[in-house]
């Protein structure tokens, strides 16, 4: 499976879960929230879209580079992954990690990171 397939696979969970939120909303939602999550279907339908047409010919890295992609998803989204852990298809997802995290609730941040990353940088010792 090359990089273009797996995100357009990603990005179409991403669509479920726009749907799965807008009916679980349903009418008590508002008409700002109904318009950014309209908003955010028609973005995502067009990626996916621009994806697939776009897959052939994306064979190989291409963007900001391995090494500031995995900068940028641990230092920015406090998420444990990096290009090769994308490239090899492993499985995570977003949504778990959001579950998980929304389940820990009030605890601080870099706590919570420290549990579900491993990682201890952000936390005085």
């Amino acid at each position: 499976m090359q990089i273009g397939e797996s995100l357009s696979r990603d990005i179409r969970a991403q669509r479920t879960s726009l749907d799965e939120l807008g009916d679980r909303l349903g009418d008590s939602a508002s008409a700002a929230l109904e318009n950014v999550i309209e908003a955010s279907t028609a973005a995502t339908d067009d990626l996916i879209a621009w994806l697939e047409a776009e897959a052939d010919s994306k064979t190989g890295p291409s963007g900001i580079g391995k090494e500031n992609y995995t900068w940028y998803q641990r230092n920015v989204h406090l998420l444990p992954m990096t290009w090769e852990v994308e490239e090899r298809g492993d499985n995570f997802q977003l949504k778990h990690f959001f579950d998980k995290l929304n389940v820990i609730e009030s605890i601080p941040i870099a706590l919570v990171r420290w549990e579900m990353t491993g990682r201890d940088d952000q936390i005085d010792h």
